[in-house]
């Protein structure tokens, strides 16, 4: 099997706009994959006649200058800044994504065989006559022992994003994405997004999300684990035309719907007038192109799911998942693109389904089925929360923070919990984290937030989780917040979230110069016991360099590296 068929037979590759899994049987999802490839290879021949008679630096200027994209995600996977790409750098690369060590290896392997492939056909199309001279020019790639050069890696690139997408993706499965806005005292002030007339606070202002986890019926992770707090609806929770009544709601696992057995869901005959069943009878009348086959898909999906209510376009919206290492897309619309650079806490979510009804003295009276009992904090990272502050037509923050595929970042390292109690106290490794962050621009590198240590937010260690918890089960949907409840039964409950905490008071530089792109930015959670005074300058134009991009927590730091791309 190839490299393009192994990659395409995961459902986290190609997903069609639904929010239930792909109807397309894995033969006709195949198909996908090497039509990318081919549109992705014409691209890059595309760029082949503006490189024509370029050599050495030249030449790899211009590379750069054509493909920023893959630029800075070969500048991630080359550790050692050699120029090269091997195939040990690739297996670490899957490593570093979550991938477990023993399928990284064969998979960095199939890469690796690839890219030898794609060279080889490509040298022996690399010679051309030079008719006016009669002399031969070698244009491909010349990549010697030490790996693949960036010019030869090229044509690689779809399969190599196919690979880091679904990594991330999995990882994030079950897992939310979620903010705290106003954690520092006058950032909202800074950023244009508070009230002129609002007091000085002293907690938090409210919740946003940007990320929910896609949820496909009848394959909930939490019905499988047996801990499901929820019951197996095909609707959204606004769609109830009268409130839950104590006994509909779950008290115990007797109350949840049983998950089908492994398989059972593929081998069963859709049910007549499903929207399934729709679908394959209707597919079934468009063989002959597997384009055909998509255009139709989407059109029935749109047709019989279109958003409607508040939480469905919030979860429509949402379920676009923004999170990358190595750049930042540059958003189509909307205005003044600021990096927010936060501290980035994981943590596991316990719920209570003891409790259903309405909360007392709430201002949000909506009926629950499921509380938030506790949040576990596991690790902390560097994380970018970008955003834009100018969005036409916009009402809620959460629709400023995820405008699709690389709208995020998060660094790859984190600083482990192992002991959540002490560990994310006053006297644990929390209270010694500071966060700071640079933008290059132009080849000059400008402080963009003041370094500050994460103890100064305004809510911080367990008073701040209890106010997350809070919030998680009784925010309304007021102003530019949703209702945190109804977002987290629409996504079926899940079982994880990470959390940006709050981002930094800006520079000078910072306010006054908003993202282009080009740019290229690094957050930074450093040790104050490892660097009191920060980072030095030598180390941040290491950092922005990607020699040091794979670091070693016990050196006391961790950092995200991203840069701005538009298409």
């Amino acid at each position: 099997m190839s490299l393009s068929s192994k990659i395409s037979n995961s459902p986290s590759v190609y997903r069609a706009k639904s929010r239930g899994p792909s109807v397309l049987s894995p033969s006709s999802r195949a198909k996908q994959v090497p039509s990318r490839r081919e549109s992705h290879r014409r691209l890059v021949q595309e760029a082949q006649k503006q490189l024509a008679g370029l050599t050495g630096e030249k030449r790899a200027e211009k590379l750069r200058e054509l493909h920023p994209r893959e630029w800075a995600i070969f500048q991630q996977i080359d550790v050692n800044s050699d120029g090269f790409v091997s195939r040990d750098e690739l297996r670490l690369m899957c490593q570093k994504l979550g991938i477990h060590p023993d399928a990284a290896k064969p998979m960095a392997s199939a890469l690796w065989n690839s890219i030898v492939e794609s060279r080889e056909a490509n040298k022996e199309h690399a010679v051309e006559v030079d008719t006016a001279t009669s002399t031969k020019k070698g244009t491909g790639p010349t990549d010697e022992e030490a790996g693949a050069s960036f010019e030869s890696m090229l044509e690689m690139f779809a399969e190599i994003s196919a690979v880091r997408n679904m990594a991330r993706e999995k990882q994030w499965r079950r897992t939310m994405g979620i903010g705290v806005a106003g954690n520092v005292a006058g950032h909202m002030a800074m950023a244009g997004e508070a009230n002129a007339d609002a007091p000085a606070a002293n907690t938090p202002a409210a919740l946003f999300a940007f990320y929910l986890p896609e949820v496909f019926h009848g394959r909930h992770s939490l019905f499988e684990s047996g801990l499901s707090p929820s019951t197996s609806y095909d609707y959204l929770p606004s769609s109830r035309t009268s409130p839950p009544t104590t006994q509909e709601a779950p008290s115990s696992s007797s109350a949840t719907t049983s998950p089908p057995e492994e398989g059972e869901e593929e081998d069963a005959a859709p049910k007549k007038g499903s929207l399934k069943g729709k679908m394959l009878l209707e597919l079934d009348d468009f063989e002959d192109t597997t384009a055909e086959r998509v255009d139709k898909l989407e059109e029935i999906m749109n047709v019989d799911t279109q958003p409607c209510t508040e939480v469905e376009q919030a979860m429509d919206r949402l379920h676009r998942f923004p999170v990358t290492n190595a750049v930042i897309d540059y958003p189509r619309e909307g205005g003044k693109v600021q990096v927010e650079p936060e501290v980035a806490l994981y943590c596991d979510i316990l719920y209570n389904t003891a409790v259903t009804s309405t909360v007392p003295d709430s201002d949000n009276p909506r009926h629950r089925q499921v509380f938030v009992e506790r949040l576990v904090p596991r690790k902390i990272a560097a994380f970018n929360d970008c955003s834009i502050r100018q969005l036409d037509g916009s009402t809620k923050l959460s629709e400023k923070k995820n405008w699709g595929h690389g709208s995020k970042g998060i660094s790859l390292d984190s600083f482990p919990l192992l002991n959540p109690e002490k560990d994310f106290s006053p006297e644990g490794i929390a209270s010694r984290l500071a966060l700071t962050s640079y933008v290059k621009r132009d080849g000059k590198v400008f402080p963009y937030t003041q370094s500050a240590p994460a103890r100064n937010y305004l809510s911080f260690y367990q008073p701040l989780l209890n106010w997350i918890r809070d919030q998680m089960n009784h925010q309304s949907s007021v102003d530019k917040w949703e209702d945190m409840n109804q977002l987290l039964e629409a996504s079926d409950y899940p079982m994880s979230c990470w959390i940006a905490l709050g981002a930094g008071e800006y520079t000078d530089w910072g306010m006054n110069n908003f993202i282009k792109p080009k740019d290229e930015t690094v957050v930074i959670v450093y040790d104050e016991a490892k660097f009191p005074e920060g980072p030095q300058p030598d180390r941040v134009a290491q950092l922005f360099e990607d020699h040091g991009h794979v670091q070693d927590k016990s050196q006391g730091l961790v950092a995200l590296h991203q840069t701005f791309v538009q298409e």
